[in-house]
């Protein structure tokens, strides 16, 4: 274990603290909420999902196997500001667009 190696991580809790994380090593770490990109502060719970695995990079190694993380680290495109472009309805509206994928979601359930 080193500072500034990625490694897969088993989200282990979601809650005000962080996420809290486990390697299947035997180290268990933490993604403080300090830490955690901004986007994800709102609602992490629609992003991450308990034991669900994610990359993170290490940042602090602590006594007794532990570790504090960076998710955004390794993320760079997480940080960018959103786009400022909104898609702008054509004179027609997107009336053809929902018409032809009603017709291809029908198509679709029937052959499944």
């Amino acid at each position: 274990m080193e500072i500034g190696s990625i490694h897969k991580a088993r989200i282990v809790t979601i809650n005000e603290k962080g996420i809290l994380l486990e390697l299947t090593n035997g180290w268990s770490g933490i993604v403080s909420n300090s830490i955690k990109i901004e986007a994800l502060s709102a609602n992490i719970l629609r992003y991450l999902r308990i034991g669900e695995f994610i990359d993170v990079k290490i940042t602090k190694i602590l006594n007794n196997n532990r570790f504090l993380a960076s998710f955004k680290a390794i993320r760079p495109n997480l940080m960018s500001p959103r786009s400022k472009y909104e898609l702008k309805p054509t004179s027609g509206g997107f009336w053809k667009l929902k018409e032809q994928a009603d017709k291809d979601i029908k198509k679709w359930a029937k052959s499944n």
